[in-house]
């Protein structure tokens, strides 16, 4: 709720600011020294821009899970402030302090929006974004009891979607994969798929583990990661029941978790872990991953 009011506190400083332009042309003039500006065209389009921004930011205080808003507003103030300093050489020192006072503000709205920018845990993406090539959620844990691990995933991409399936156990690795139409079986609290070769029915408890980013979202916004990870379920406990490779297994709060990826472009290679401790409160999580720009490779990022 504080952060929420901060976004309403920019919508005024913006309408304020906007009022200002127009009801004191003479001094605004004067004291930003704008050389050889046409006084009515250079206030109508400051004004239109302050009415715009304030528009945004009210926008944004009301319901801050609005992506395309928060571009709007971002880009606005990154490229007045790139003008300022710009400017700033010919135009003089008040063209700078300009620049630190919007590159302060836009400094704090990115970490706004950081903030309030819904996660995705549980939503595909795939379906309302052009621009991305895959996506999955997929459920991994363990049947202590039984000796096997388990990774179940449905996937989509542009040519339509799949349900994938690996059990590893003493006997070896065993996996199969089925044409599925796009997250048909899954949901927020349960999966369930057939095919040739295996089915499952299963429910879980999201467990005391909020969800979280675990690929920094200014490596995606930026575009340095070719794919969004997030953790939808980190701590998850699954209850059902499992049909592989022939062999049936019942689950009663088997210990996992569930995530949530999609992304532009495949990674060129990558490394990831997830454990769960029910029993000792612990869960850990890892990845290292390498992107590609190009036929440039990125850092790798842990």
């Amino acid at each position: 709720m504080r952060h929420r009011r901060w976004l309403g506190v920019y919508a005024g400083v913006f309408a304020a600011a906007g009022a200002v332009f127009v009801a004191l042309p003479g001094v605004v003039t004067a004291l930003l020294s704008v050389p050889g500006a046409g006084r009515s065209l250079w206030l109508g389009l400051t004004g239109s821009l302050m009415a715009v921004l304030t528009l945004l930011a009210w926008e944004l205080s009301r319901d801050p899970a609005q992506a395309p808003v928060w571009r709007a507003l971002l880009l606005s103030k990154a490229v007045s402030s790139t003008l300022f300093i710009a400017s700033a050489r010919s135009g003089g020192p008040g063209y700078l302090l300009a620049a630190l006072v919007d590159g302060a503000i836009l400094a704090h709205l990115a970490y706004l929006r950081e903030v309030h920018e819904p996660l995705c845990a549980w939503t595909p993406r795939l379906p309302s974004w052009p621009a991305l090539r895959h996506e999955a959620f997929f459920l991994v844990f363990r049947d202590p009891g039984a000796g096997a691990a388990f990774g179940l995933r449905h996937e989509a991409d542009r040519a339509g979607g799949r349900c994938q399936w690996a059990v590893t156990d003493k006997e070896g690795v065993h996996q199969g994969s089925w044409p599925e139409k796009p997250f048909a079986g899954f949901a927020r609290g349960g999966s369930k798929a057939s095919g040739p070769g295996g089915a499952w029915a299963l429910s879980w408890e999201e467990g005391p583990v909020p969800p979280y980013a675990l690929v920094p979202r200014w490596l995606w916004r930026l575009g340095l990661a070719g794919t969004m990870y997030v953790t939808s379920a980190p701590a998850a406990r699954f209850s059902g029941s499992v049909e592989l490779g022939g062999r049936r297994w019942t689950l009663d709060g088997a210990p996992g978790c569930v995530g949530h990826l999609w992304g532009r472009r495949h990674g060129a290679r990558w490394r990831w872990a997830h454990a769960y401790w029910p029993e000792r409160g612990v869960m850990a999580e890892t990845l290292a991953a390498q992107g590609r720009l190009g036929r440039l490779l990125t850092p790798v990022v842990r």
